[in-house]
């Protein structure tokens, strides 16, 4: 039988993974409440109730930015720490007889599935915040919610994948840090705040 993923990892994924749930949880939440206020708006008014109130524009840029920092933060840590395998996808391997080793597979495709709908919406995004007009804003603003949608439900296949892959003793590897790659979580922290500098000196 093999053996089930270990029930802790190294605490720079633990910070980096909720810092990015709670940016995503803010960015999905004001992202929908400004959807509400189109009037082609669909499925954003079925949850108005569990959203935030009032002007939300900003809350959901500041989330969204830091939900990309985060990504970029990740993928440098991961570099630094050479631990690229964790994204690597064998060949064959989503078709092995060994059900741990099609899991690992499965989960690495969908963290490339993720990167994907993140750089699709932080680049939607851009273009209505920064560039509006560029390119039809209807069709830019769709794209961006079906983006949205579809991060939802990359989540919900996310932690499926993960009790597929560990069972529930396997969530709990996010819940359950030790200190480890601590160079690389510093370089990946640098990228961040050079990247932050970078987004906010030429608003002041």
């Amino acid at each position: 039988m093999a053996k089930l993923p270990g029930t802790r990892t190294d605490a720079p994924t633990v910070v980096l993974h909720w810092i990015m749930v709670l940016s995503l949880i803010i960015s999905l939440m004001t992202g929908l409440r400004i959807a509400i206020d189109d009037e082609t708006a669909v499925l954003a008014p079925l949850v108005s109730a569990v959203l935030m109130q009032g002007s939300v524009t900003w809350l959901h840029v500041i989330s969204a930015t830091v939900l990309s920092l985060v990504a970029i933060a990740y993928i440098v840590f991961l570099w630094r720490a050479h631990l690229a395998s964790r994204l690597t996808v064998g060949s064959g391997t989503i078709n092995s007889r060994d059900s741990t080793t099609r899991w690992h597979a499965i989960n690495r495709v969908l963290y490339w599935v993720a990167f994907a709908l993140l750089i699709g919406a932080a680049l939607t995004g851009c273009l209505m915040y920064f560039a509006p007009g560029v390119l039809p804003e209807r069709t830019v603003a769709t794209i961006h919610q079906f983006i949205a949608w579809a991060i939802i439900g990359y989540v919900v296949l996310h932690v499926v994948a993960q009790i597929a892959l560990g069972g529930w003793r396997g969530l709990l590897k996010i819940v359950s840090p030790r200190a480890a790659y601590g160079g690389a979580a510093l370089a990946a922290a640098v990228v961040s705040a050079v990247a932050v500098a970078a987004v906010a000196l030429p608003t002041q």
